[in-house]
């Protein structure tokens, strides 16, 4: 291993243990996690009165990582963008498969604080993610580690459809109701249109025909009869109307410029979204 980098992120990834993770990449690079609480806060604990303009999560705990690695940098800035790669990678499996870590989000560069490198030695990558305190449950960190080490193995993908529904329930959680119906209706659209193009392509329908079909009709303009044409068995009615109804909000917030949306109104969008999604990926395999 070639590279040594140190850096400290803003919060911690509690359901992983402390195995070691393949990347399975050209430079064999690994990683591993290990988990400290910090007492006090490692961004407070020498100042006193001051405001942090980029502090987007306070630290009370760490989850220290080790990356090993054979890739060589030519300076740091390349070094921290592999190593944010890493990361953000790690995060969208993290929140995909940890349905309580919906508040994460992916990390920026001036994310990575204390970034310290060394090449040409064992190549270890180590960062620190905060956070508050949370109950132990080995079962669970086996779990999340195990679908993410299989996730890694097979160099699996959280799609951008399954991004956006994650980032929907992260407005939901930070009250951004406007943005969680926007982002799960896309969501919901991105799922259709494969699933139009896959049944398209079963009955023999060009290519042409299904995306002049996506042009005139529309994604979500009806989307009962789309499925309709296309389809014998329908899911239930009232997965309809909770997506119809979602979609008549996107379109108020899109056309006419809608500033409020409730919490049920997102809420419930979410769930029937979430459903007929599900009904369509299950009938298009």
């Amino acid at each position: 291993m070639s590279t040594d980098i140190r850096t400290t992120l803003p919060f911690c990834l509690y359901s992983i243990d402390d195995r070691v993770f393949n990347l399975n990449d050209e430079y064999k690079t690994e990683f591993k996690f290990e988990k400290l609480k910090k007492e006090p806060s490692i961004r407070t604990s020498h100042s006193h009165n001051i405001e942090f303009i980029n502090d987007r999560w306070g630290i009370d705990a760490c989850s220290i990582i080790e990356i090993k690695t054979n890739k060589k940098f030519s300076n740091s800035e390349d070094a921290k963008k592999f190593s944010l790669n890493i990361v953000n990678k790690l995060i969208r499996l993290y929140r995909f498969y940890d349905k309580e870590s919906v508040h994460l989000t992916v990390l920026n560069i001036d994310d990575l604080f204390n970034f310290d490198y060394i090449q040409d030695k064992k190549g270890i990558v180590v960062f620190s993610f905060g956070g508050g305190a949370k109950p132990f449950d080995l079962a669970k960190y086996k779990d999340v580690s195990n679908k993410i080490e299989i996730a890694l193995k097979e160099n699996s993908r959280v799609y951008f459809w399954q991004e956006l529904l994650l980032n929907s329930d992260y407005y939901i959680f930070t009250g951004d109701y406007r943005m969680s119906v926007l982002e799960s209706v896309i969501a919901l659209e991105l799922v259709l249109s494969n699933f139009i193009r896959c049944k398209g392509k079963e009955k023999n329908i060009s290519k042409e025909e299904i995306d002049e079909f996506i042009k005139n009709v529309g994604l979500t303009g009806n989307i009962k009869t789309t499925i309709k044409l296309l389809m014998d068995k329908l899911p239930e009615e009232k997965i309809f109307i909770g997506c119809k109804i979602g979609i008549t909000i996107r379109n108020s917030i899109v056309h006419k410029g809608r500033e409020e949306v409730n919490f049920n109104e997102a809420k419930e969008t979410i769930e029937a979204i979430k459903k007929m999604i599900e009904y369509l990926q299950i009938i298009a395999k």
